[in-house]
C-alpha cells in the first residue's frame, strides 16, 4: 500500500495516531489522579491546621476566662474587705438569714456601716450573699439600729458570678474571714481574706 511523499505508509501513520491518542489519554488519567491526590492532601493539611487553630483558640479562651474569673474574684474580695473595715459591727448569718452560733460559719454577712456627712451620721446595712452562683452586695438604709425590719432598700448589685462556694466566719468579735470559690468548666479558683471592723481597730 502506498504512502504519501517521503512519509510512512498510511496504515502506519494511522496506527501511530491511535498510539498517540492512547498515550494522551493515559497521561490525562495520570494527571487527574495526581490532581485528586494533591487535592486530598491539601484538604488533609487544611483540616489539621484548622484543628490546631481551633484548639489553640479554645485554650486561649479558657485561659482568658480563668484570668477574668480570678480578677473579678479578687475585686469582689477587696470590696468586701473595704466594707468590713468601714463597718461598725458585723453579723455572720446562715442561709435563712439567722445569726449563726459563735464560732460557726455562715453563708451571709451583714455589716452595719456608719456614713458621716455635714448632716450627721447615717447608718447603712451592707449584706453579702450568694444567689444563683452570683455574689451579691445589697444595701439598706438603717432607720432603727435595733429593728432590722425598718430597713429601707437602696440597691442590689452583682459583685461577681460563677461562684461555687461562699462562707463567712468570725473567729473573734469584730473580725471576719471569708472563703470564696469560683469555677467554670471543671476549673476553680479559691480566694480568701480577713478584715476587722472600725471598732476592732479602735477607730470608734
Amino acid at each position: 500500500m502506498g504512502g504519501g511523499k517521503g512519509g510512512l505508509p498510511i496504515i502506519h501513520r494511522y496506527q501511530q495516531q491511535i498510539a498517540i491518542k492512547k498515550l494522551l489519554k493515559c497521561q490525562q488519567g495520570i494527571t487527574l489522579i495526581e490532581s485528586l491526590g494533591a487535592l486530598i492532601l491539601l484538604i488533609a493539611i487544611s483540616s489539621t491546621l484548622m484543628a490546631v487553630y481551633w484548639g489553640a483558640g479554645s485554650s486561649l479562651n479558657q485561659i482568658n476566662n480563668i484570668s477574668e474569673m480570678q480578677y473579678a474574684s479578687r475585686e469582689a474580695g477587696q470590696l468586701m474587705v473595704k466594707d468590713i473595715k468601714s463597718s461598725e459591727s458585723v453579723q455572720v448569718l446562715d442561709l435563712n438569714g439567722q445569726p449563726t452560733a459563735a464560732g460557726e460559719a455562715g453563708g451571709q454577712l451583714r455589716l452595719t456601716v456608719p456614713l458621716i456627712d455635714d448632716k450627721g451620721i447615717e447608718y447603712q446595712v451592707v449584706c453579702y450573699y450568694m444567689q444563683n452562683n452570683t455574689l451579691y452586695r445589697e444595701r439598706f438604709k438603717l432607720n432603727d439600729k435595733r429593728n432590722s425590719g425598718d430597713d429601707q432598700f437602696l440597691d442590689k448589685i452583682p459583685a461577681v458570678d460563677k461562684i461555687i462556694e461562699l462562707s463567712f466566719f468570725s473567729p473573734q468579735y469584730g473580725v471576719v474571714e471569708y472563703h470564696m470559690i469560683a469555677g467554670e468548666n471543671g476549673r476553680s479558683f479559691a480566694s480568701m481574706g480577713k478584715a476587722s471592723t472600725r471598732v476592732h481597730y479602735g477607730l470608734e
